[in-house]
């Protein structure tokens, strides 16, 4: 039957209308059976060590309805909501604006351009591939010939990103839809028009971090039953660096 435990769950009680509060949320314990069902040979349990508390959680512990237009998400859902929001609600794009997505052949990026070329923008996309030029190609090729791109390139057969940005964007990037950070976005900085606009989807290269050069705080709070003050103290300013909840040590 497999071994019966008593599993923790915060639980959203009430939907939150201004500011989170720790009676929005409340603490339910049940028993499960530890078990893997039958006839799913290779398959795995997972044990939770830690929790992440990011800013984003609030937005779903609204109650909203976001319009999303006439356009179908269901079949790419995170990708496709990152995408939407992103350039629409954080970008708003007008029509003959210049817009330039990196790592546009992602999940998030290859929507990206779609979205900018319905509402009439021109378009450049950037990829990479470590490989051979022909390679290079199968990934880049698409952005323009499928997707709809006025422009795409390889970043890794760039050496002046500067020069290669003023070529495809001779008057200036209006929108950037940064997805890679490092020297990429630098040279973007330096090409972006007045009232140009970036949106902040990830940030691939952090080479300060990599090389030491930046330390990196964490506030750690112990146990589940803390994680509606550790929420609360993100939101407050009680938290100081990246807040993490330990669910168990061991």
């Amino acid at each position: 039957m497999g071994e019966e435990i008593r599993n923790k769950q915060v639980i959203l009680s009430n939907y939150v209308e201004t500011s989170v509060k720790e009676s929005d949320m409340s603490l339910r314990t049940s028993k499960i059976q530890l078990k893997i069902p039958s006839g799913c040979d290779g398959a795995v349990l997972v044990k939770n060590l830690y929790l992440s508390i990011d800013p984003y959680i609030l937005g779903r512990m609204k109650k909203r309805v976001l319009y999303m237009s006439s356009y179908t998400l269901d079949s790419v859902s995170m990708p496709g909501m990152t995408a939407y929001v992103g350039f629409f609600e954080f970008c708003s794009p007008k029509k003959g604006e210049t817009v330039y997505v990196s790592a546009a052949s992602g999940s998030v990026g290859q929507l990206v351009g779609q979205f900018a070329k319905t509402v009439g923008c021109y378009v450049v996309g950037s990829t990479r591939s470590k490989e051979k030029s022909d390679v290079a190609l199968m990934k880049v090729d698409p952005l323009k010939k499928k997707m709809g791109f006025d422009e795409a390139f390889n970043y890794k057969e760039e050496q002046d990103y500067n020069a290669t940005l003023k070529r495809y964007f001779p008057d200036g990037i209006d929108i950037y839809f940064e997805n890679v950070g490092g020297k990429m976005f630098e040279a973007v900085l330096n090409n972006m028009r007045l009232h140009g606009r970036v949106a902040l989807c990830g940030m691939m290269v952090v080479p300060l971090i990599k090389e030491e050069k930046i330390t990196y705080v964490e506030d750690i709070a112990e146990g589940i039953e803390s994680t509606p003050g550790a929420l609360v103290g993100l939101y407050s300013g009680r938290s100081v660096g990246k807040q993490v909840v330990v669910v168990t040590r061991e």
